[in-house]
């Protein structure tokens, strides 16, 4: 079979005798037909008053904005009901009412997204600015905390600071999600509620790295999508009773006062809401306010799929890496009729602090490029890719340092009380991201870097552990504060490069996806979403199957193993957002036809990956079975369909059924691995 139609049975079965260790890639394109439409999953006179009612054909999820905006008007009508739990100086508080002022509030409507900045005063003196917003087509709504103590005093302490404790009705509650990327590869869970409360905590301070901090709360009633934005250690409970659930979500092991003149700040709260039981309709509605309100855009423009390409599988990422290799692998396979979207240049291109050349891309710490090896300071580099239409990547992991201390203050500049010992990786030092005297001088080096250059993405890296180094700063009564502000400060080190760099992004990493919160996830995307599973096909189909839930956009490399022996099967497997081929350059005729083929099959199907996702199989680890998932734009009436038959099945032959089509439509189907 290589192309056939068909009418509304196409919607329900499709058969596909499957040859081993191969994947099958399918494009859906609209031949003919109405439009699918569906008919709002609520109905609640109740609340139309507190309404916006937007056009009909403007709702991104009808299923859910109603209960959103009830919801957000409530809590913003009535600040003693605001979702948030406190205790100060011995007395609970739930919400802002006794004890609060509001002394303003000014809201601001930009297409689709209002936004709410109030103000409250204490009694006592500390002020409250509430940061809130609600999306009015997307059924969502979010709020950030920030409490600032503007007296000539210290204030009395702050503990059990719940950033979100809100309350959810529905009746046979399960919690899903995913653990975290680190040993448990995204696993995903699925907690019958009724049988027990849930509780997670996390302890490295990376987000990511033990549970994934993004929560599908689903009930009969529908649900609600949850996630907190906090780069660091973080606590969710999850309790039922009384036919609702009860999220309480914040910063961990926060208990502080605050100093005149300090601040601190909550996680970011992200609720979605959505009204029909139905996990494929839910993580549709996540992804569409996603991809449209929380993604960070370059020039106004979402970040398009793309096709990377570098040298570290042949060069220890750049250690052993010249501007001479570097031009002669691109110039190389352009004269092989490939050329890339970007050219990645990772970990190892610095000097140490005496300026000699480093035995390892572990010691970091100076961010003076090593122009022995690159004298154009990478702009030759750049320049030469763009002259093909590719731009370039650079590694940096700038929270650490892994040189001798006393020389990179002797000759760098650097101030020896920026350092905090930190020994959870590398015998590092953490540095002191919470310090504006130091987000200068690294701001002045990366900027420097970037600008002569001419690069186009700043990669960060993280590879440490830093709880037991933020613990150290702490004093007493004084729990969790140097934690707040290091996060604080690494989000404005972060805003500052993108402010002092247009049309440059940001990629998130930190031994691969362990820090990926909702809220860093709002200025970069993870172009290297795992440090594992590389060559581990079933791993790594498994990741993305539960992944592309949450994160529309993330990456990952091809077999590093395989770096001159370019596989089929082996790209397709990374046919991400972003697809990473880190290729020797000397290649053979078939070698180089093999990535050109994937490149145009890749450039077909990646237009789709911001559409609607399905998965089609039952996740599975198991190497006996198959995996399968499918994109599909309601607009356009297209889509593509990939499905996986892993090494060791011995099925022949496997039982689709498309997801999100329209009934009354007919379907052109092409089968691309034929």
């Amino acid at each position: 079979m290589n192309v056939f139609f068909a009418k509304k049975q196409m919607r329900e079965i499709f058969r596909k005798i499957v040859p081993a260790v191969a994947v099958v890639i399918l494009t859906i394109c609209f031949v003919a037909g109405a439009m699918a439409t569906r008919a709002s999953a609520r109905s609640d006179d109740g609340i139309k008053v507190l309404l916006s009612n937007p056009e009909k054909d403007e709702i991104a999820n009808e299923s859910g904005w109603k209960i959103a905006q009830y919801e957000y008007r409530t809590f913003m009508n009535d600040l003693s009901a605001f979702p948030v739990s406190f205790v100060y100086d011995g007395v609970k508080y739930n919400g802002f009412g006794n004890g609060f002022e509001c002394v303003s509030s000014e809201t601001v409507t930009e297409n689709s997204k209002e936004s709410t900045v109030t103000v409250l005063k204490h009694t006592s003196g500390f002020t409250v600015r509430l940061e809130t917003a609600l999306y009015l087509v997307y059924g969502a709504y979010e709020w950030t905390i920030r409490i600032e103590n503007d007296t000539e005093e210290d204030t009395a302490v702050f503990t059990d600071f719940n950033s979100c404790d809100v309350s959810f009705a529905g009746t046979n509650p399960h919690l899903k999600g995913l653990l975290g990327d680190q040993y448990c590869q995204y696993y995903p869970y699925d907690y019958n509620l009724l049988l027990s409360n849930i509780y997670f905590s996390t302890n490295t301070g990376r987000s990511s790295e033990e549970y994934f901090p993004y929560f599908n709360l689903e009930t009969d009633s529908g649900g609600a999508l949850v996630a907190l934005g906090w780069p660091g250690n973080w606590e969710a409970d999850f309790c039922y009773g009384q036919k609702q659930t009860n999220i309480k979500m914040r910063q961990k092991n926060l208990r502080t006062y605050l100093k005149p003149g300090e601040s601190l700040r909550s996680p970011l709260n992200v609720v979605v809401r959505y009204g029909v039981r139905d996990e494929d309709e839910a993580m549709n509605v996540w992804r569409r306010w996603y991809i449209n309100c929380n993604m960070p855009r370059v020039n106004g423009e979402l970040i398009e799929p793309q096709i990377v390409a570098g040298s570290s599988a042949y060069t220890d990422e750049t250690v052993n890496a010249t501007e001479t290799i570097l031009l002669n692998a691109i110039k190389t396979f352009a004269r092989n009729g490939i050329r890339f979207d970007y050219w990645w240049m990772d970990a190892g291109w610095y000097v140490k602090p005496d300026n000699s050349k480093i035995g390892s891309w572990m010691e970091v710490g100076t961010w003076e490029i090593d122009q022995t090896r690159f004298p154009t300071k990478f702009k030759e580099i750049s320049d030469y890719a763009a002259s093909l239409g590719t731009k370039t990547i650079l590694w940096f992991e700038p929270e650490t340092i892994r040189v001798d201390l006393d020389t990179l203050v002797a000759n760098c500049g650097f101030n020896a009380e920026w350092a905090i010992p930190d020994t959870s990786w590398g015998n590092a030092y953490l540095v002191d991201m919470a310090n504006p005297e130091f987000r200068e001088w690294l701001l002045n080096r990366v900027n420097t870097i970037l600008r002569e250059g001419n690069l186009s993405v700043y990669r960060e890296d993280f590879n440490v552990r830093p709880a037991d180094a933020w613990r150290r700063k702490d004093e007493n009564n004084r729990v969790g504060i140097y934690e707040n502000e290091y996060i604080s400060g690494h989000f404005a080190y972060w805003d500052a490069i993108l402010a002092a760099n247009p049309g440059i992004y940001i990629d998130s990493c930190a031994s691969g996806g362990n820090r990926n919160d909702v809220e860093t996830m709002r200025r970069a995307v993870p172009l290297h979403v795992s440090d594992s599973a590389y060559g581990e096909y079933g791993a790594k189909q498994s990741m993305c199957y539960q992944l592309y839930k949450w994160l529309p956009y993330f990456g990952s490399p091809v077999n590093f193993a395989k770096f001159r022996e370019p596989d089929v099967y082996d790209m397709r497997n990374c046919y991400y957002a972003s697809m990473n081929m880190p290729y020797y350059f000397d290649l053979t005729d078939e070698g180089y036809q093999k990535i050109f083929d994937c490149m145009q099959e890749f450039r077909q199907v990646s237009k789709y990956l911001y559409s609607d996702y399905y998965p089609l199989t039952e996740y599975s680890r198991d190497e006996t079975s198959y995996m399968g998932w499918e994109f599909f734009d309601k607009d356009l009436q297209e889509g593509y369909v990939q499905l996986f038959r892993r090494e060791e099945c011995e099925q022949d032959s496997y039982l689709l059924k498309f997801k999100g089509l329209s009934d009354d439509a007919i379907y052109l189907i092409t089968d691309l691995t034929e």
